[in-house]
């Protein structure tokens, strides 16, 4: 089965090389771009398996949004590219990529999560408390 990604980054340069990395990486994988959370929800309704969603939006943003759940309800895995102040990591998220990034560090992160069936969720405001 072919690979799916979904790539969220604002900056056009960025998800062109993080894109180059993933195909780099997964030769004959499925790319998609998104500049936000709206276009990256709009994204994920039309597709299907996606693997990892890589976000280089603030993490707080995407925290707040319905996207976490959308790329769980995927079976995926949430890749933070801009975690200022920690607030993933404090949420329980799995990969978070500290920027400068290299092609390296994102094909690492990827081949890990190509081999981990588990998806990874942080913890975000559609949670509530036992």
């Amino acid at each position: 089965m072919e690979k799916q990604f979904l790539i969220v980054e604002p900056n056009p340069i960025v998800a062109l090389d993080l894109a180059e990395a993933i195909s780099e990486t997964f030769v004959g994988a499925t790319v998609s771009l998104a500049t936000s959370i709206e276009d990256a929800r709009a994204e994920l309704s039309v597709m299907s398996g996606v693997l990892a969603t890589l976000v280089g939006l603030p993490s707080a943003d995407v925290l707040a949004s319905d996207l976490p759940g959308d790329v769980e309800d995927q079976g995926g895995h949430l890749v933070f590219l801009n975690d200022a102040g920690g607030l993933a990591r404090r949420a329980g998220a799995r990969f978070v990529v500290s920027r400068p990034f290299s092609s390296e560090m994102i094909s690492d992160i990827l081949v890990r999560i190509a081999v981990d069936p588990q998806p990874s969720r942080p913890a975000s405001h559609r949670e509530t408390p036992a």
